[in-house]
């Protein structure tokens, strides 16, 4: 690709119509619905509108316990997103949770961000102290160049191919945490909004920092539990998104899969 000529035209294209008027960035609207399964049971549903406009991205998303799991705990969640879309991947800006189980006090975690660095945390109610014997604790090292739990999710890649050829390093505000992916396999999926071709990646659970060192569940989830991931593309916008994913854990499956992913303007 003869790049230095191609920049030439476009230059002078561009100081060829100086009265021109910039065109303004098209606005794309997404909207996913999810639902999370747990021995054929609904566990949750989640619905997550995201908008693009140039290079910038905005989220919302509720989630909320269903089925049997309602009437044991009634969770609810709601998330709000900013990122920017940069040439080498998606760039978080801010990231705020807000989530509360039965009758317990709601609970917030925001997370700013300044180039992909962590820039501060916030958590409300304050998290408890934790015993420094058995605590790994999270450094600035480890906040550096991070995807909050939604950009997380969110690939940037030139191919389907080419999907399953990273590490994703997430942070929810006190965990980080890595996802090692490797190609599976290639597949198709058929749901509103989308007919078309998937690729699977295993994903290989890695707790980095920010969590108990002696705790059960996190060394069964990374020695034991097999983490399948299946994207499709988001229209033709070169991002990549889950449309399900499944966990084989010591007490069954859990599953989430996409009911609906579609753009709605």
């Amino acid at each position: 690709m003869r790049f230095a000529p191609a920049l030439a035209v476009s230059i002078s294209f561009v100081l060829a119509q100086p009265s021109q008027a910039a065109q303004p960035a098209p606005v794309q609207t997404f909207t996913g619905e999810y639902a999370v399964t747990y021995l054929g049971l609904t566990l949750a549903e989640s619905t997550v509108t995201t908008t693009l406009k140039g290079n910038r991205l905005t989220a919302r998303g509720s989630m909320a316990s269903a089925g049997l799991a309602r009437l044991f705990d009634k969770t609810t969640a709601d998330i709000s997103v900013r990122a920017i879309r940069s040439k080498t991947g998606i760039v978080p800006q801010f990231f705020r949770l807000t989530y509360q189980t039965g009758k317990k006090k709601k609970q917030l975690t925001e997370i700013r961000f300044a180039k992909g660095d962590v820039n501060k945390t916030i958590n409300k109610p304050a998290l408890r102290k934790r015993d420094k014997k058995t605590w790994v604790p999270v450094g600035a090292k480890e906040l550096r160049t991070v995807f909050d739990p939604f950009t997380a999710a969110i690939v940037m890649a030139p191919s389907l191919g080419e999907v399953c050829k990273r590490t994703i390093r997430a942070y929810d505000g006190e965990m980080r945490s890595d996802l090692v992916l490797s190609h599976k396999a290639y597949g198709e999926i058929d749901i509103p909004g989308y007919a078309g071709k998937t690729v699977t990646c295993s994903a290989k659970y890695k707790p980095v920092a920010g969590y108990r060192n002696n705790r059960k569940e996190l060394i069964s989830l990374r020695d034991k539990t097999e983490i399948d991931i299946t994207f499709a593309p988001l229209a033709t916008t070169g991002l990549y998104v889950p449309v399900m994913a499944t966990a084989d854990t010591e007490i069954g499956t859990v599953r989430l899969r996409a009911r609906r992913t579609e753009l709605t303007n």
